[in-house]
């Protein structure tokens, strides 16, 4: 429920006094730029960077690309320069022989400093020659290059211009059509090659063609075969840039690697541990299914850890098969350490031993963080959780937290530091196979199906306004059906919200908006949901280009429960129709999330996202309950405006109890951001948010806030920034500072970026946002 869910990102809003203290970064800034000439000495240049420049034939393909590539080859890196200041060399400088191993100076040398990069250091001829060679195994075999420098005050740079010639491409692509198995073998894998005639020659393209063949083979048997057992040779004597593919065999490859293994025995130790010397438990044998078991009482069914391993005696070996045994024993998260070896026997015969080391069944922990959450206020979480890995034998993890917090708004009009609490009990359990009345076989993935219930209480305590008390129980299955794609089905999601002891100041603003105080009144929700998530980023491909993120989220509530109740007894009255004394809701909610990012080089990325969707009551509800209705603003929304403080449409509140929220039935929200390394673990931003809420239906209280597809763009709020963010991998501090380009407005005043006066305090007061955050906003 959105607003009690944690989320990942802390959110500080500061206004006021901090911007007194702005006018001093341009002074810190010239301070650290005045420090890094000093270093060099008569005739001493710092390192400028290089510049590939590309002369390649028109229509050659893959152009951008291999630009893109080359960057990587263009070492050293020179030091980074930010607003005209070398940081990491000012770190460098100041942090000299520091005293101590530990503390601020010694910190600083590690993390921040960067040893200067003198033009001196760089061999240019070494970089022509490193370039020469990524030509010609991307198929240029002929390109030359040349390179040139460039000196501007006290720092030089290097230009290096590439002159490709034609590439050489693929005219035939021959592989073995020797009649005997392992050639035959290979020559099968064919019609799935990745290389085509008419490809451009690319060593690297031949090597991931090795690998897949790799894998084929060993899934055929072929156990020791390996993609180095293989060789590629071009014929480029046939002329016009073009070349004769040859895929052969080695004549130095081992004569096993020819063969086809089978496995023998199939032995499984869940107690095997590691202190210096291996040593392995011995316990009960159990063979199942063509494998034996062996272990002490306590551990996992034997019957279940055999369901997850694909191996058995007397079968043929395959690599799918190992991949499969690892990725669903580490999916179990019942073992720190698994491992598979084999022993070769006679007549082409393989023992198997996965040796298993378990975690400690049961854990207990306390947990202090600091959390955000969707009422836009921070502050001190506790929590306190047991975990139970395998609550029935069956792997099944049983996991109770209880939490409680306090939140605090950092700036504002609220002087009470203790603006609201809560207290939480989150009760689940995961199992990790799928528990339906009829079966689904499922035994090829190498993901497995989590059938998940969960049953939470959360206590809700705005001070000021009211007490938000909700009881949620989900019903469902989690599920990959490949490594970038996972799905999440619950067809039973329950939840009962009540609010209660409100305030007068609260009640007033009821009194005053009818739709809000509808999307309040204690009900139950009861529907079902669907997730899908596709990601590219799971990949350890570091070089990729572009990355995509997708989430499409399905909310469908009351609709079973109004059929039958239709069914049983039709209602001929217009009150809403109710399950235990109160009325539940009925509606239909998509929202979805799409993201790109795209590495510019090394150091420079852009990230864009669009996001948004619709919701809408029928039926039982004439609106959507608060929790289930759409917001916009904030740190991870639209930086220039506090939390949930937009819209809907072009409505202004006027309001003077300090409840601020506004909600509705549609958003839409895109954020571009340009990202840029600094120096070390320091990284910049820059950043453009725009987006808006609307409501469907005519709102009497809000009568601008529905969505009018002539007017829409008027609504649209827009604001823009730069920020600096500490990203230690594991964690992420941001700082984003922002102001608004444009506020909602059907009357054409809505451009407010045309009275920019950041010089001025009152200006700064009105329109700076600073946001402390953790980790990234998308």
């Amino acid at each position: 429920m959105n607003l009690l869910t944690v989320h990942p990102n802390l959110e500080v809003v500061m206004t006021r006094h901090f911007f007194s203290y702005i006018k001093l970064i341009p002074f810190l800034f010239l301070l650290g730029s005045c420090s890094g000439v000093k270093v060099l000495q008569e005739n001493q240049y710092f390192y400028d960077g290089a510049q590939v420049k590309l002369e390649a034939p028109e229509g050659t393909s893959g152009k951008k690309k291999l630009d893109y590539e080359l960057q990587d080859y263009l070492s050293p890196e020179p030091n980074s320069v930010f607003l005209g200041t070398r940081l990491g060399v000012w770190f460098y400088y100041i942090s000299r022989n520091p005293k101590k191993e530990k503390g601020l100076k010694s910190w600083i040398r590690r993390k921040l400093a960067k040893e200067p990069v003198f033009y001196s250091d760089v061999k240019p001829e070494k970089i022509k020659e490193t370039l020469n060679t990524v030509m010609y195994n991307e198929g240029f075999f002929n390109a030359s290059t040349s390179f040139s420098s460039n000196q501007k005050k006290h720092k030089k740079a290097l230009k290096f211009t590439i002159d490709t010639g034609a590439p050489y491409e693929y005219s035939t692509i021959n592989f073995p059509t020797e009649e005997n198995n392992i050639k035959e073998s290979i020559a099968l894998t064919k019609p799935e090659s990745i290389l085509e005639v008419g490809d451009r020659y690319n060593l690297d393209q031949l090597r991931k063609e090795r690998s897949r063949i790799e894998k084929i083979l060993k899934d055929q048997g072929y156990f020791y075969f390996s993609a180095d057992n293989l060789l590629f040779k071009a014929d480029s004597t046939i002329g016009n840039h073009q070349l004769d593919l040859f895929l052969k065999v080695k004549k130095d490859a081992p004569e096993k690697s020819k063969s086809i293994y089978s496995l023998s025995e199939v032995n499984v130790f869940t107690e095997f541990t590691y202190n210096g010397d291996t040593s392995i438990n011995q316990g009960d044998t159990v063979k199942i299914d063509g494998k034996n078991i062996i272990q002490e009482e306590g551990g996992l069914k034997p019957e279940i850890l055999a369901s997850y391993i694909p191996f058995k005696e007397g079968q043929t070996y395959t690599k799918e098969d190992e991949l499969t045994t690892y990725n669903r024993l580490s999916q179990l998260d019942l073992y720190r350490y698994i491992n598979i070896n084999y022993e070769e026997k006679l007549d082409n015969q393989l023992d198997t031993r996965i040796l298993l080391s378990p975690y400690k069944k049961k854990s207990l922990r306390a947990e202090f963080n600091i959390v955000s959450k969707s009422n836009s206020f921070v502050g001190p979480n506790l929590s306190l959780i047991f975990q139970n890995r395998n609550t029935f034998g069956g792997g099944e993890r049983l996991e109770i937290d209880l939490s409680s917090g306090y939140e605090v708004q950092v700036g504002g009009r609220n002087s009470n530091p203790v603006n609201a609490y809560n207290i939480g009990l989150n009760n689940s359990i995961s199992i990790p196979r799928l528990l339906l009345p009829f079966k689904i076989n499922r035994k090829s993935s190498r993901y497995l199906t989590r059938t998940n219930f969960s049953l939470d209480f959360e206590l809700f305590n705005r001070v000021e306004f009211f007490q938000f008390n909700s009881l949620e129980f989900e019903f469902g299955y989690q599920w990959r059906s490949s490594e970038r794609t996972r799905h999440e089905f619950n067809p039973v999601a329950i939840a009962f919200i009540d609010l209660s002891n409100t305030s007068r100041e609260f009640d007033e603003v009821l009194d005053n908006n009818l739709t809000l105080a509808s999307s309040f009144v204690e009900q139950f929700i009861i529907g079902s949901t669907y997730s899908f998530f596709y990601n590219t980023q799971v990949s350890e491909d570091k070089t990729r280009f572009h990355d995509f993120y997708l989430n499409l989220n399905l909310d469908v509530s009351g609709n079973t429960v109004d059929l039958i109740q239709d069914a049983l007894s039709p209602s001929e009255n217009d009150e809403p129709n109710e399950v235990f004394g109160q009325p539940y809701s009925q509606f239909v909610k998509f929202d979805g999330d799409i993201r790109n990012y795209f590495r510019l080089s090394r150091k420079h990325r852009i990230a864009i996202r669009l996001t948004g969707g619709i919701g809408y009551a029928y039926g039982n509800s004439s609106v959507l309950p608060y929790t289930k209705q759409f917001s916009i603003g904030g740190s991870s929304s639209i930086r220039a405006f506090p939390a949930r403080s937009i819209g809907p449409g072009s409505f202004v509140l006027n309001d003077t109890t300090g409840f601020i929220d506004q909600f509705a039935d549609l958003k839409l929200e895109a954020n571009v951001e340009y990202r840029f390394d600094i120096v070390g673990s320091l990284k910049g931003a820059v950043f453009l948010d725009a987006g808006n809420i609307w409501s469907i239906r005519s709102e009497a209280e809000r009568p601008e806030g529905r969505f009018d597809v002539t007017e829409f763009l008027d609504d649209i709020a827009i604001g823009t920034g730069f920020g600096a963010r500490v990203d230690l991998d594991f964690f992420v501090i941001r700082l984003d500072l922002a102001f608004p380009v444009k506020v909602p407005d059907r009357d054409g005043n809505s451009f407010v970026i045309q009275d920019f006066a950041i010089w001025d305090s009152d200006w700064r007061d009105e329109n700076l946002i600073l946001n402390i955050a953790i980790g990234y906003p998308f």
